[in-house]
């Protein structure tokens, strides 16, 4: 993840939530450079493979 303030990729992750779904997660991040705190919001992505017939 890049920080939206600097733009630098070293942070950590201050809470996490799943949403009242339970399908996202969302999670809190602050910068280890700037102390700027950002939000993403994170979900699994589903990989359809195609169905092979021999």
């Amino acid at each position: 993840m890049n920080c939206p303030n600097c733009g630098k990729t070293d942070n950590k992750v201050i809470d996490s939530r799943l949403s009242k779904d339970e399908v996202v997660i969302r999670r809190r991040r602050e910068c280890l450079l700037c102390s700027g705190r950002f939000t993403t919001y994170e979900s699994i992505e589903e990989l359809v493979l195609p169905l092979l017939i021999k």
